[in-house]
């Protein structure tokens, strides 16, 4: 069970959060809430708590001041940002204090809950929305940008994104940018594009005319070939080898 606190200066937007994690079928317990930065440190001495689901504009402390507190004071605890914007700067700033995520608050049920989960495990965790605009720009400019992985320690610096760094060890294989170099199939080139586009594994499902648990399998696949770890690296592998063109 993970144990998450909910922070948002808005009672109204904590309600719907904690509506829609207490009945979904996820192992997400919501333990405490705060409607400050204050409340949220006051909070952490109290209960035990995995995750830290953040607004990044609250009184008192504002969500970066907040994460910077948290992952110095308590580091086995995980900050995921909810923030309403997409600002390529911002999300560097919130990396380097600590953070584990970066979500926009239009996201979805499923995409926040997988969220969650995937901060709790130590990974770092971008929302596929904000990775597709950083992809754009970078192709203009030099972005500093650093791709969710398995470390669990607070980020202390933001990379260039390079395929031997972050790409895992098949990307020189498929430097060609072909996808029968890493031996992609159809189908999972028709998944590809569409995780590009944002969608859900519900609703590429549906797109497909099958079950959102063929997707998940077709996308552990194009992980496992791909080398990558999540959907922000998958993405920035398949643009900068050309997939998605």
């Amino acid at each position: 069970m993970i144990n998450l606190l909910l922070a948002d200066d808005h009672k109204i937007i904590r309600d719907g959060l904690k509506a829609v994690l207490t009945f979904s079928d996820a192992s997400i317990q919501v333990v405490a809430e705060a409607s400050n930065g204050k409340e949220v440190l006051e909070q952490l001495e109290r209960e035990k708590i995995d995750v830290v689901l953040l607004d990044m504009n609250m009184p008192e402390m504002d969500g970066l001041e907040t994460t910077t507190y948290i992952a110095r004071n308590h580091p086995e605890t995980k900050v995921l940002i909810l923030s309403m914007v997409e600002n390529e700067h911002l999300i560097a700033k919130v990396f380097q204090a600590g953070a584990q995520g970066y979500l926009l608050k239009s996201a979805g049920r499923e995409e926040l809950i997988h969220a969650i989960e995937i901060v709790h495990k130590g990974s770092r965790y971008v929302t596929a929305q904000i990775t597709l605009s950083l992809l754009g720009k970078l192709s203009h400019s030099e972005i500093p940008v650093t791709y969710a992985d398995s470390v669990s320690s607070p980020v202390t610096s933001m990379e260039n994104v390079t395929k031997s760094e972050k790409l895992g060890p098949r990307a020189d294989a498929a430097h060609t940018g072909q996808s029968e170099g890493i031996g992609l199939s159809k189908r999972e080139m028709e998944i590809l594009q569409l995780v590009a586009k944002g969608y859900t594994n519900a609703k590429i499902a549906d797109l497909l005319f099958t079950s959102k648990r063929t997707i998940e399998n077709h996308r552990q696949s194009l992980l496992a070939k791909t080398g990558c770890n999540n959907t922000a690296m998958l993405i920035h592998f398949a643009s900068s080898h050309h997939l998605l063109d």
